[in-house]
C-alpha cells in the first residue's frame, strides 16, 4: 500500500504523520475545511492508537506540504 505523509511546519516546530494514499482526497477535504474555519480542528490516531489533534488556528499558520513517503537509509 503507498504512503502519503503529511508534514505541518509552524513556528513551534514540525509536526508529521503517514496516511494511505487511498485517504487523500478525505485528508484534504478536512483540511480545506479547517483552514476555512468550517471545522474546529483535525484529528489523526496513529497505528499505536495514539491521538494527535490539529486546531483550526494551528492549520492557519502552518506551511502544509503532502508528499509520498519515502524510506531513507542512513549508512
Amino acid at each position: 500500500m503507498k504512503e502519503k505523509t503529511i508534514v505541518f511546519t509552524h513556528s513551534s516546530g514540525l509536526r508529521s504523520y503517514d496516511f494511505p494514499e487511498s485517504e487523500i482526497e478525505e485528508v484534504r477535504r478536512i483540511l480545506d475545511k479547517c483552514l476555512k474555519g468550517e471545522l474546529h480542528a483535525m484529528t489523526h490516531t496513529d497505528e499505536q492508537g495514539n491521538n494527535s489533534i490539529y486546531p483550526s488556528v494551528y492549520l492557519q499558520n502552518c506551511h502544509i506540504l503532502i508528499r509520498d513517503k519515502t524510506e531513507i537509509h542512513i549508512y
